[in-house]
């Protein structure tokens, strides 16, 4: 229970328990599962929301019983389930929640490589090597059948020039490149009628028109001027227009996941209540109680928990840092084995694969679910709320199974102060930092 927090004498009958099963175990039985090996993957150029399919042994029968991570250097890992398999072969769909991961530091998205590593019954010993490594880019970046696709990596998708467009009739009722948009629209506002992407940005040329038209209030915009979705300008991408705390591409990232892109989009960046207000009919992703969901409010996955809080809100990793008195981010793991604390997605209901939706999984394993640390509601102790941290282990409870024992000297992180001195929590109110700043949002304390 919330408040009553076990003693770290637990460890010591847990550890022998532990070994006492292996002792029952048949000889050979705790090493009996093969380690997962990749040793193909094709495409090796693949696009989001196409089929991956990876070869290799060691690999679980079945539909979603293996999982592939999928890391981009310097970022963390994505997991996903592989819809088939075969002990032999696993086939997957590339997931939407791959897409910000495909962004640049200037936000332009393009063509990256990918390292992969499955987890069977086992986890793979390591990441594939460069050669094993598929390169993976937005929607319309290229054939990946070609070879030559995608830019080659150089961020800049390869597709027809308007020149090579000459057999394309321009009309009406024709739309080449499957974009929403006619070939004769196309022609009149200067986009590319054989691109899906004409900018390169990652976001299809018709849900950057629509997300424009919407921001208009329906008047037709020029493509080609601003402040606009602009399906001409390359670095719209990480703009949030209509102001809903939601990038457009974090919200055709989300009209691709529940309807494939098809338009009218599902989630527009031209409307903060994308299809009409939505009741909230008392739902605690009703951030600022007033009856309605509007786009960051809703939760499009069904988790339980909403697209701005899983995509840049309190439950993103970055969020935590600083909102209490001298936290910086808490860093538990390094590189690779940072997937054991990964970040959610909004268009996953299950971002670890663990079989546990992320509104009932416990991030930081301490013991208190990610809507538990969210929800401040929900964990009271002696009528004060908690000093919470779904990325650290140590909060609420200082003696929870996975917070250090060893804290770093001279790095500050809750609970623990330079000198390590801070009393046992549960922690109240009065301890956050709620002064001027970024990502500040006393109201949901």
């Amino acid at each position: 229970m919330p408040g009553s927090f076990p003693v770290r004498g637990r460890r010591a009958s847990i550890l022998t328990a532990s070994a006492l099963t292996l002792a029952l175990l048949p000889a050979g039985a705790a090493h009996a599962a093969s380690t997962p090996v990749i040793t193909k993957v094709s495409p090796m150029q693949v696009e989001v929301g196409q089929v991956l399919t990876i070869s290799g042994r060691g690999f679980r029968k079945g539909a979603n019983k293996n999982i592939v991570a999928f890391k981009r250097s310097g970022k963390p890992a994505v997991f996903v389930k592989a819809s088939t398999a075969t002990t032999t072969k696993l086939k997957l769909t590339v997931p939407t929640k791959i897409l910000p991961f495909l962004n640049d530091d200037a936000g332009k998205s393009g063509v990256r490589q990918f390292r992969l590593r499955v987890l069977a019954k086992r986890f793979g010993k390591s990441f594939t090597s460069a050669k094993l490594s598929p390169r993976v880019g937005p929607p319309g970046s290229g054939d990946p059948g070609a070879g030559g696709g995608g830019g080659g990596g150089t961020g800049t998708p390869s597709a027809p020039l308007a020149s090579d467009c000459k057999a394309v009739v321009t009309s009406d009722t024709t739309d080449t490149d499957k974009d929403g948009l006619s070939d004769a629209l196309e022609k009149k506002i200067g986009t590319n009628p054989c691109l899906l992407d004409s900018d390169a940005d990652g976001i299809a040329d018709g849900y950057e028109y629509e997300s424009a038209l919407d921001l208009n209030s329906r008047a037709l915009p020029y493509a080609g001027k601003k402040p606009y979705p602009n399906p001409l300008d390359g670095s719209d991408a990480t703009i949030d227009f209509d102001g809903d705390g939601l990038t457009m591409a974090d919200e055709y990232q989300l009209s691709l996941y529940k309807n494939g892109g098809a338009l009218p989009p599902a989630y527009s960046d031209g409307n903060q209540d994308t299809g009409g207000p939505t009741a909230a009919n008392g739902s605690l992703l009703d951030m600022n109680n007033d009856g309605v969901l509007t786009d960051d409010e809703k939760d499009a996955d069904s988790d339980g928990l909403g697209n701005w809080d899983e995509s840049h809100g309190r439950l993103t990793i970055k969020w935590w840092a600083g909102v209490f008195i001298s936290e910086p981010t808490f860093a538990n793991h390094p590189d690779e084995s940072a997937m054991a604390m990964s970040e959610l997605s909004m268009t996953d209901p299950d971002s670890d694969g663990d079989g546990v939706i992320d509104g009932a999984d416990d991030q930081d394993q301490d013991g208190y679910t990610n809507l538990d640390e969210l929800d401040r509601h929900y964990t009271i102790v002696g009528g004060k709320n908690l000093w919470i941290n779904p990325y650290n282990p140590c909060l609420p409870d200082p003696t929870s199974r996975v917070c250090s024992l060893h804290p770093p000297h001279g790095t500050p992180w809750a609970p623990f102060g330079p000198e390590g001195g801070m009393p046992p929590g549960p922690y109240p109110l009065s301890t956050v930092n709620l002064g001027p700043g970024p990502n500040r949002i006393p109201q949901v304390f």
